[in-house]
């Protein structure tokens, strides 16, 4: 289980924190944008 910052808090043993992607975020359309997602490889 993952908190909202998508760190490990419950199931051990989980091996990392998920990754979070590189984003920008956009006041004037409220929204945010993935600039970059990290390949599966970096993710264990």
């Amino acid at each position: 289980m993952y908190d909202l910052s998508a760190r490990v808090i419950q199931g051990s043993p989980a091996p990392h924190n998920m990754a979070v992607p590189e984003y920008e975020l956009s006041t004037e359309k409220m929204s945010a944008t993935i600039t970059h997602m990290y390949p599966k490889a970096h993710l264990c």
